[in-house]
């Protein structure tokens, strides 16, 4: 599923590049109520660029690729390794507070 990410009433240090759309990689997380998001073109954030953030509900009992939009917690993906067949991901400090959705065609 493809989402977009956006400035929300927080702001946070991505604010200059959002929006940002991607895709969800499930069940790819090392974190139980993270969502891992492929972006489609990656950001560089203090020195450090990935293709990947982590994304984490701010309600409870919401996901993310929810059909509607929901506040979420953003994190870098700082680097990815293999641990028995499968991506173990390295994540970064708490960068703010966006809002993600379905990605709309506009």
């Amino acid at each position: 599923m493809r989402v977009q990410i956006r400035r929300g009433a927080m702001s946070t240090s991505l604010d200059e590049v959002l929006p940002l759309a991607g895709r969800i990689q499930h069940p790819e997380s090392n974190r139980f109520e993270w969502a891992i998001v492929e972006l489609d073109t990656p950001v560089n954030n203090e020195g450090v660029q990935t293709d990947k953030l982590c994304l984490r509900p701010a309600i409870a009992n919401k996901a993310v690729g929810d059909p509607d939009e929901i506040p979420v917690h953003i994190a870098l993906i700082e680097g990815t390794r293999d641990v028995d067949g499968k991506p173990a991901y390295k994540v970064g400090t708490l960068l703010g507070q966006a809002v993600c959705g379905p990605e709309r065609a506009e």
